[in-house]
């Protein structure tokens, strides 16, 4: 629906996505997966014009979840009782997700500063992917702790709990119910 009156937001979008994938040539087990999130402003004449967006990995999806929901003075480095300097939300481990399985992801979206002019609507995108913007994620489990990191689209194979793993296409759900309320909190001014 167009607006009625101008909507100004400052600050950092939180995304809540309830979802679940389902990866090519398998039906359980573990996987990974990303989803990104874009915000938009649609002109009364249909023009659309980015605004804001947002990406979290399924296997970070927890430590998303503590950047949320903390406020930012809770980042700051502290002491550990082995004297080293630790960053708090980086205890929080990488764990794969479960096919099929579905989860909720609560994320923080990089901050904007915008007016949505009366009459203008706001859109919302929600893709597995944003290439070259993001890292292509190839939808393979991984070991605990540790993260993806290669050549997007390279095809090559990885290996998990001793078996070879090549990358492949997922199928996304995105949950939208009263159970299930996926949706953005933009940070009205």
């Amino acid at each position: 629906l167009p607006l009625d009156k101008a909507l100004c937001a400052i600050g950092f979008p939180v995304a809540t996505l309830w979802a679940k994938t389902n990866p090519a040539g398998a039906v359980s087990g573990p996987t990974d997966t990303d989803f990104n999130v874009r915000v938009l402003d649609v002109y009364p004449n249909g023009d659309e014009f980015f605004v804001a967006e947002g990406c979290v990995n399924a296997r970070a999806r927890n430590y998303a979840r503590t950047l949320a929901e903390n406020p930012m003075s809770d980042f700051r480095y502290q002491i550990g009782s082995d004297g080293k300097a630790f960053f708090p939300a980086d205890t929080v481990a990488l764990t794969n997700i479960n096919i099929g399985q579905l989860y909720e992801y609560h994320f923080r979206m990089l901050p904007l500063a915008y007016v949505w002019g009366k009459s203008h609507k706001i859109k919302i995108l929600i893709t597995s992917s944003n290439n070259p913007r993001y890292q292509s994620n190839p939808n393979i489990p991984m070991d605990d702790g540790k993260f993806f990191r290669r050549i997007p689209n390279d095809g090559r194979s990885t290996t998990f709990n001793g078996q070879p793993v090549s990358p492949r296409k997922a199928v996304q759900r995105i949950a939208i119910s009263s159970t299930h309320p996926s949706h953005i909190e933009l940070p009205v001014y």
